[in-house]
């Protein structure tokens, strides 16, 4: 939950300048003031949502996930339908337990992907109806990952382009190493955070339109 602060607001001169004041029902209140910090208390518990993590998280990470629900999801139903029986299936084979494991293992991935080869089979009635289930788990189950890597993909990103060289120069009492950016999309940016690398030392950042100074402290 959010709340504005209670602050003492003039009208905004211009609807343009992010503050977003011609948005809100009470006159005078702001999402952002004027020096870009947010106008907001966020109170109560955060939650956690798995759509947002899984759609922000590397792509590493996500490849890894998927990856991993898939071998787990197979290794799941191949345990089932080796506990239902092996002989319930067609074209098992007859050596050793992995043999027969391993044989239930792709055939539940062929079954998920809905790919059927044809050459393992179910002939029971509970291996059928298992391999029914596991069909439409996998029906949903790839609709919902061609969502995810569709958001992922259409996720808007900004485009930034620095300046060629930096320097160092006088800034308020002290040094302060500054760079500039540059927006090249026709957009506007809110809520931004920049990183950069440094040897040692607490680093204190602040924002003077498009020129960030880097200024290092004690």
């Amino acid at each position: 939950m959010s709340i504005f602060k209670s602050r003492n607001r003039p009208p905004l001169e211009d609807s343009n300048d992010l503050g977003f004041g011609s948005k809100l029902n009470a006159p005078g209140e702001r999402l952002l003031n004027q020096d870009g910090s947010f106008n907001v208390v966020r109170t109560g518990r955060w939650t956690w949502t798995p759509y947002q993590s899984i759609v922000e998280m590397p792509w590493s990470s996500f490849l890894m996930l998927m990856l991993g629900f898939y071998v787990l999801a197979n290794f799941v139903f191949a345990i089932l339908f080796y506990l239902i029986g092996p002989d319930q299936f067609n074209g098992v084979g007859e050596d050793s337990e992995m043999i027969k494991f391993a044989d239930l293992f792709f055939f539940s991935a062929q079954t998920l992907t809905t790919v059927g080869y044809g050459h393992i089979s179910p002939r029971g009635f509970w291996a059928s109806a298992l391999a029914s289930i596991e069909a439409l788990l996998g029906v949903m189950i790839f609709a919902l990952a061609t969502g995810l890597l569709f958001a992922r993909f259409s996720r808007p990103k900004g485009r930034i382009l620095f300046s060629r060289n930096a320097l160092i120069s006088p800034y308020l009492d002290g040094y302060a190493f500054m760079f500039r950016i540059a927006n090249l999309r026709n957009n506007s940016i809110i809520n931004l955070e920049a990183r950069s690398p440094w040897p040692a030392g607490r680093i204190a950042w602040k924002a003077y339109e498009e020129v960030f100074c880097l200024t290092a402290g004690a």
